[in-house]
């Protein structure tokens, strides 16, 4: 994550500088400002349509963020804030340990009720991406994520990468391998050197001979696209994989046309929008319902759900049906919990708004998106339960 240096000025000596230089008003009185921070910056971002401003404070030799309006956005307790290019906040607290705050707009907190971050326990954050951070303790990386809540990866290894495609890799022992974002791993850690997925394979060197894997870990530098296919495509390649549908019921491909996920779910209401892969998930049907697998077909949650939003940053919103009916947030956490045999914490607050929608595609507007968000995170209704 790259970062800028800032020019912090004293408020109390210039308050002109806010109202005349900087072109923005706080709604506080300057009395009250006086006693928030003492010395102040430049704009460091502008988020949303309305560019809504975030400014770095000073009070005493602690450091923190403030908005436009005068409501304070982090605490000044820190001994060092640095804001990055990608809308983010890198924190230093008092114990030299580093965290993470992503920059919402007011409407976008509003909605969502919580923040994404990662709190201040780490000795270094890195890049970030697919809502997982790499983090560094003791010398060990690990991955730490962005959404509350979410499945946390301790920092046991030697190197560790970015996700691509939903799989990582990492380097324990002097060796590298792969895992995904469920703790498993992919491949042994086996190979001398690897790359990272890209359109379903990975660059891979083991004993000084270099091939391509697939996700499995299989060697297909000598695959050739098979002829004759007895079933359709629909839609492009996502994460090196096909949706493809035989019969009215569908399945995936790799890129050479080799059926990697049996056509075994169905497909008798597909629409424009088609099954796909996301971070190394796709919600898939099954009856009446859908439910979640991953690039090696493990049923990562079960069919219960009524409708769903492909996973971002890690998370999907969907609709779900047993035990309880609404709205609900689907973590990384809750596929490895359902993989372990552990009970799932759900949480669901809202029906669905009053209109027309297919089973795999809500068509909701963003507002109905962020509503639903809001009101899942909401904590007055919990329930706890366990699938077998």
């Amino acid at each position: 994550m790259k970062a800028f240096e800032i020019q912090l000025y004293p408020y109390k000596e210039h308050p002109e500088i806010i109202k005349d230089f900087f072109g923005c008003h706080f709604k506080k009185s300057v009395d009250s400002l006086f006693s928030l921070f003492d010395y102040i910056s430049a704009p460091v971002m502008e988020i949303g349509f309305w560019k809504e401003k975030f400014f770095i404070i000073q009070k005493g030799n602690l450091f923190g963020v403030i908005e436009e309006d005068g409501n304070i956005y982090i605490e000044p307790k820190y001994i060092q804030i640095i804001p990055t290019e990608d809308k983010k906040f890198l924190m230093l607290n008092t114990e030299f340990k580093w965290g993470l705050k992503c920059v919402l707009n007011k409407e976008s907190r509003q909605s969502f009720g919580f923040s994404f971050k990662v709190p201040c326990e780490y000795d270094e954050i890195l890049e970030n991406t697919e809502g997982f951070c790499i983090v560094k303790q003791d010398g060990k990386y690990g991955y730490a994520p962005l959404f509350p809540d979410n499945l946390v990866i301790q920092p046991i290894y030697e190197e560790a990468r970015p996700f691509h495609e939903g799989i990582a890799a990492v380097k324990k022992d002097g060796k590298w391998g792969f895992i995904d974002k469920t703790l498993t791993y992919i491949t042994s850690l086996k190979y001398d050197e690897v790359g990272d997925f890209n359109g379903g394979v990975a660059t891979v060197s083991e004993n000084g001979n270099k091939f391509q894997i697939d996700f499995e870990g299989n060697d297909v530098s000598k695959v050739r696209s098979l002829n004759g296919y007895d079933y359709e495509y629909h839609g492009t390649c996502h994460e090196g994989l096909y949706a493809v549908t035989r019969d009215r019921m569908l399945g995936f491909t790799n890129i050479h046309g080799n059926i990697t996920i049996p056509i075994e779910y169905d497909a008798y209401r597909l629409s424009d929008t088609i099954p796909r892969f996301s971070e190394g998930f796709a919600c898939v049907k099954k009856g009446a319902y859908w439910g979640f697998i991953d690039k090696r077909n493990r049923v990562v949650f079960p069919f219960v759900l009524n409708s769903y939003s492909a996973i971002h940053n890690g998370v999907a919103l969907v609709y779900n049906c047993y035990p309880s009916v609404g709205s609900t947030l689907l973590t990384v956490k809750h596929f490895y919990n359902y993989l372990n045999g552990k009970y799932i914490p759900f949480r669901t607050k809202r029906q669905p708004p009053k209109q027309s929608y297919d089973y795999h595609s809500p068509g909701w507007s963003q507002a109905d998106l962020e509503d639903a968000y809001m009101a899942a995170m909401e904590d007055d209704i919990s329930n706890e339960w366990n699938i077998d």
